[in-house]
């Protein structure tokens, strides 16, 4: 029973000990799982205040100031495009066209608009590509190119 009695605290201080390293790798567990969580809600902030940009434009366009929403919509193409936020960059090419369009800049608008058409298309967002497809064909119709605007549909 003596024995028994002495081998008890040391079988305590090993298992007090197992636990403080198993909760030293917790802990260390635990931080690194916020610090993940930390960085993807900076990720996703960053994704946000860049839709707010792109919405932003849209009103900047609404209020005739097709300069700015250009401005806006070039700024955040590359974000949404290293994020792979393919419908947001489709929201962003549609926005650039219509500016570009208004803008005078005919051209530039048809290709980015079909940019966009093709992106929203891509990424299964088929309502907001008949849109950027009707702001294409409206443009094409505008400058009398009624048989491309035909072959566009």
């Amino acid at each position: 029973m003596a024995a028994a009695a002495r081998r008890r605290p040391r079988l305590c201080q090993e298992r007090h000990q197992q636990r403080s390293r198993a909760g030293e790798r917790g802990v260390a567990l635990i931080a690194v799982l916020w610090i993940m969580v930390v960085l993807a809600s900076l990720a996703a902030s960053f994704g946000i205040s860049t839709r707010t940009q792109v919405n932003l434009a849209a009103i900047l366009f609404e209020q005739g100031r097709p300069g700015e929403t250009l401005a806006i919509c070039r700024e955040v193409k590359p974000v949404f495009h290293r994020l792979g936020d393919r419908p947001w960059l489709a929201r962003a090419l549609n926005n650039e066209g219509m500016a570009l369009h208004a803008l005078g800049r005919v051209d530039e608008a048809v290709d980015t608009l079909q940019r966009a058409s093709a992106l929203y298309l891509d990424s299964g967002e088929r309502a907001y590509a008949a849109s950027a497809l009707l702001n294409r064909v409206e443009l094409l119709i505008d400058h009398n190119r009624r048989a491309e605007a035909a072959g566009a549909i």
